[in-house]
């Protein structure tokens, strides 16, 4: 297969640099000696960096792959710093927003190395995603009930008397993912937007502090709801119609 664009490497070096340097700053500024989750996410931000760099030397969609188990990882890491809700945390609430918005922007990255982009106006299929459904209908609905819940989640959050920045983030990162994946899928006919909309799952249920909307009853319910219809929504939209064949074109080969 051909190699199309050295933007990975770019957004997965930069990324993964600048969490480095936050992990690293959060280390110091702990005062709870509880240095697992920050190692987690020393290696992750490592990580991330080199599938950046394997990306564009070695092997696009392998490293692909790579840069989303670490990314995963490093949202274990990120979850294990949420410690309360209002004031004490590990690490600073301003830091962890930072990190979990730089996390779910490296899942561009990861998209733009396991999805191969049409070159230089030729067309090909992506052999493991399939071709978009004609009838979009059931995603569509499914988007929009997602897009409404979250943002009877985001105002119930809130107008609540305690702050839940980390929660309400998290909310508003997964509507901009839903709506601009569906904008892709349902406009531009492009099923990368699919992918976008396949983040959304790990954005809420990983980015999101558990702590913080279980301090009202009505948010937990909405938040289990939310959690279903997210999913259901990444099974619709990611069943395959018609498998494509890939095709061997790009400025570059894969090194073997």
């Amino acid at each position: 297969m051909k190699k199309r664009t050295i933007l990975p490497l770019y957004i997965s070096s930069i990324i993964g640099g600048i969490i480095l340097i936050l992990t690293v700053v959060g280390l110091f500024v702990d005062k709870t000696k509880n240095y697992y989750p920050f190692l987690l996410l020393i290696l992750c931000s490592i990580g991330i960096i080199v599938s950046g760099i394997l990306s564009y030397f070695i092997h696009d969609l392998a490293s692909g792959i790579l840069n989303a188990i670490t990314t995963f990882l490093a949202y274990v890491g990120l979850r294990m710093l949420h410690v309360s809700p209002i004031d004490i945390s590990i690490m600073p609430v301003c830091m962890i927003i930072i990190i979990l918005i730089l996390l779910s922007l490296n899942f561009i990255s990861i998209i733009l190395s396991v999805y191969r982009l049409p070159i230089n106006q030729t067309k090909f299929d992506n052999k493991l995603f399939g071709e978009l459904r004609d009838n979009q209908k059931t995603s569509f609905l499914l988007t929009l009930v997602n897009v409404v819940l979250l943002i009877i989640i985001i105002t119930s959050l809130s107008l609540n008397e305690i702050n839940m920045p980390i929660t309400i983030t998290a909310g508003i990162i997964s509507i901009i993912y839903l709506l601009f994946g569906k904008t892709l899928t349902l406009i531009f006919k492009q099923r990368i937007g699919s992918l976008f909309i396949l983040i959304v799952p790990i954005i809420i249920i990983f980015g999101t502090n558990p702590k913080e909307f279980s301090l009202d009853n009505t948010c937990i319910l909405l938040m289990l709801l939310e959690y279903i219809l997210c999913i259901s929504l990444s099974i619709v939209e990611y069943t395959k119609v018609e498998v494509g064949e890939e095709t061997k074109i790009g400025p570059k080969e894969y090194k073997k």
